[in-house]
This record gives structure tokens, sequence and C-alpha cells, in this order.
């Protein structure tokens, strides 16, 4: 794949995390001092321009000390003084030797390490390289191996010369590197697999490439660096159809986005006309680095904001017969529910721009990411998990009523009853000496008149007692049911 050559190239490295937001400041204002003894900070605030993006997105990663309410994340780089404490050469364009698993050597620079964390509790670790070498298939083999963390067979080396002209060899992997970088962020853990352990990681990829003419196997290149894949991998016939790929996008006749997953790559050529060739040299080609790159970060952030957002909800899964803590998790649902709109009204948006050709980049990585779907998905299981907890806590609270309830009853039953019995023999032995009165005569107990009144007293005093034990036994009834029907339960989702 040698058809045309590199004019000019990037690529960023993009690892994402998740954060502790109260523990990286401290870490990240970390002073050293020079060998002259002037103080320098470690990492030193920076931003990405928007231009020709709405000015409140354009303001997500200001680099402004002064507040600024639209912005989303706070952005730091390695300050060029202090690249010794990660283990970088001295300058930012220094040529290191990457070494591929497959023997491969590449001279590469590392020109620039970020660290972008967001106020959703997302970080982006970010390692910026360019290569020496003008040829694709070079470009291509190092973007597929530097991305490969997962193998100690890749790695970095550089000679360095100390003050006393001392040559040592310095070898790193882009492991090390990377937790190097992540102790400054403070408490991290990766997405995907619990703890701290980044050698399965890999990273999302976004790249430029400039060549000096259309390349003869135009379909091949788009779907390799949009992939992240090596030549040994063949293209399917889907592929051949660029212009109906919905995962590339041709803005201008020479400028072609690629997109999935794993990559967003933007692959220009030069076209021998020097107006045209002037403006995507010096014009086009900076925008890769600011607006381009801006609106790529903001859905990278979409999309891994609502991911941690629904892991944090998934710690409201347990579901209790306990009207206190359901009522707490009800509680904590609404303010994730709160919490959520907040998040979506910040950091979401439709149209960035009023230009066109910008918006319609747009579209197409947040196509890629499938951010309304996920968006989708997200409102969805945010009210899921309110009703849930709402209805719970609804049925918890009638379950304990209901028990309160039948408690009451018991004691009504056994007051009514005691009460019962008094008020038979009382009434049964006044009614008997007034029954003797009218007779004027001593009647007996088995005597007709006197059983008479036994019953008819009786009978009045078992229908109250019958009545309350009725109200008894239909209050334990609602409680079963009302049981049954909360074990009938569904699950958080």
């Amino acid at each position: 794949m040698e058809s045309g050559k590199i004019v000019k190239q990037f690529t960023k490295f993009i690892y994402p995390f998740k954060y502790e937001k109260n523990s990286p400041q401290k870490r990240l204002d970390e002073i050293i001092f020079s060998s002259k003894g002037n103080a320098m900070r470690v990492w030193e605030r920076c931003g990405v321009d928007g231009h020709e993006i709405r000015e409140d997105i354009s303001e997500f990663f200001s680099d402004t000390d002064e507040e600024c309410p639209s912005r989303i994340a706070d952005c730091y780089s390695l300050n060029l003084n202090c690249r010794s404490t990660l283990g970088l050469p001295k300058n930012r364009g220094d040529v290191l030797t990457f070494v591929c698993r497959n023997d491969n050597r590449q001279k590469v620079s590392i020109t620039d390490v970020r660290l972008y964390l967001f106020e959703s509790e997302v970080g982006f670790a970010e390692i910026t390289c360019g290569y020496q070498s003008q040829g694709i298939a070079d470009y291509i083999d190092c973007n597929y191996f530097i991305s490969e963390i997962k193998s100690d067979k890749n790695y970095f080396v550089f000679t360095k010369r100390d003050a006393d002209a001392q040559e040592s060899e310095i070898r790193f992997s882009v492991k090390e590197l990377l937790q190097r970088m992540m102790a400054y962020a403070g408490e991290v853990q990766q997405f995907n697999n619990k703890g701290k352990d980044f050698s399965e990681i890999k990273p999302i990829v976004y790249s430029y490439l400039l060549l000096d003419e259309k390349p003869d196997n135009l379909e091949t290149l788009l779907f390799l660096v949009r992939k992240n894949y090596t030549e040994s991998y063949k293209l399917p016939k889907s592929e051949y159809d660029i212009y109906n790929n919905p995962n590339v996008l041709q803005n201008f006749d020479n400028s072609y986005w690629a997109t999935s997953k794993n990559s967003v790559v933007n692959v220009t050529f030069l076209v021998g006309d020097k107006k045209t060739d002037d403006f995507f040299t010096n014009n086009f080609s900076p925008r890769m680095l600011t607006t381009y790159y801006h609106l790529f970060l903001s859905v990278l952030h979409q999309k891994y904001a609502v991911q941690h957002f629904l892991v944090k909800m998934g710690r409201l899964d347990k579901i209790v017969e306990k009207y206190s803590v359901m009522n707490t998790q009800l509680k904590c649902a609404r303010e994730y529910r709160a919490q959520a709109a907040s998040l979506k009204f910040r950091a979401f948006f439709k149209i960035p721009s009023n230009i066109e050709h910008i918006n319609n980049y747009f579209n197409l990585i947040s196509n890629t990411y499938e951010i309304d779907t996920i968006c989708d998905n997200f409102n969805a299981d945010i009210d899921n998990l309110v009703s849930i907890c709402d209805t719970y806590v609804s049925r918890i609270n009638d379950h304990e009523n209901m028990k309160r309830n039948i408690k009451r009853e018991k004691i009504q039953a056994l007051v009514v009853f005691i009460g019962g019995l008094v008020v038979f023999v009382t009434l049964f032995n006044t009614s008997w000496e007034i029954l003797e009165k009218v007779c004027n005569e001593t009647l007996p107990f088995f005597s007709p008149q006197v059983l008479v009144l036994f019953v008819v007293l009786l009978l009045s005093i078992t229908v109250t007692i019958l009545d309350v034990f009725g109200r008894l036994t239909g209050a334990k009834r609602s409680l079963k049911n009302l049981k049954d029907e909360f074990e009938d339960r569904p699950k958080l989702s």
C-alpha cells in the first residue's frame, strides 16, 4: 500500500477511564523544581478551541482560569519542561524508536500528553504521536501496534544523555506510560473491567492523514484506518461502495471521514491545484486539532458519561421489603433523574454549528456511537428506575399500614371479646333479677324464661364479636394478597 505519500499526519490515542472527582486536583497541581531552582507545574491547564461551533459548546474545553459556566471538563497538558517525569525525551520533537512485536521498527515522536477530567467523573488520557515515515503502510502499522497495549513486545526506546554526556537506553511500553499518567488522575478505573489494570484496554484512535495524491486503493485505505486494522485484514465487498457507506463521509472532493467505534480518521489528499492545496494544507489541516477534535471529544464524552451513569444507577438494583430502605432508594432515583437531566442539558446537543459540513461530520460520529439510541435508552432506564422504586415504596407503605391495621384489629377484637363477656354477664344478671321481680318468684337458671333471656343476650353479643373477627380475617387476607403481589414484582434493569 504505497500509493501516495504522507505530507502531514498525527494520531491521538484516547483511553477512557472513571475517576473520583475529589481526588485528582491535588496531584495535577504538583510543582517540581528545575536544576536551576525554578518552580514548574507538571501539568498545565490547556483547552481545545471550538472554531465555528456554537458559543456555549465551544467553551466545553475552555482553558481560562476564570469561571466558565459552559465548561464541562478541565484539560491538562504535560509541561514541556517536565516530560522526564513521565520518562519521555526532553523535547516534543525528539525521535523515539517504536518496536512492534513483528520486529518492525518505526521512528516516532510523542508530541503531546493530556488528561481530560469531565464533571461527569469521566476522564480521557490522550497520547499524541507523529510518524517520520511517509509510507501509508507504516502509518497503518504504527496505529495498530501502538493501540495493542496488552503486548509487552510493543515498546518505545530512545537514548538519553545526561549532564556528563553519559548515554543510557530508556525503554517503556504504552502501558507503562499510561500508568504514569493515570497516577496524576487519582483514583481511577477503566470502564469495561474492574480495577486499575489497563493492560487489556484498547484506545479510541483519532487521526489525520494528508497525502500528496489520491491513493489508488482509497476504499481499502478507508476501511483499514477506520477499523484500525493492518493490511492482513481483507476488505469485505460492502466496503467497496464508500459513497453509500454510513461510516464514510465525503464533505469535499478530496477529503473523507472514515469512522467506527474504534477510530475516527480523516483522509485528505492534494489535487495539484494551488488554491485548493493551500487551503487544505494551511486552513483545513489546523481544524483537525480544534473544531473537529472538539466535537469528537464531546460525542465520546456523551457515550461514556451515560455508560458511567448507568453503572451508578445499577447500585439501586437491590429491592427489599423495608419502607425506609426503598424510600431512600426512591430519593436516590429521583436525584439521579435530576442529575441526568443536568447532564443532558449541559453536554448533549443536536446542531453544533451554522456550517453544513461541520454538522454533517457531527452527525456522522454521533451515528457511529449511536448517541440517539443511547439517549433514548438512558431516558427510559431513568424513568423505569423511578417508576419501579415509587411503586415499591407505595406497596411497602401499604404493606406496613396493613400490618399496623391488623395489630389494631387484634387489640380491638380482644377488647371487644373481654368487654362483651363483661357486658353479657352484667346484662344477664341484671335482666335475671328484673325477670324474677316481674314474675314475682325465684327463677332457676334452667327455667324457660331465663334460658330465653340467656340465648337472646348471647346472640346479640356474638354478632358483635363475629363482626370484629371478620374484619380481622379480611385484613389478614388482604395482607397476604399484597405480599403475593409484592413477591411477583419485576426486577430493576
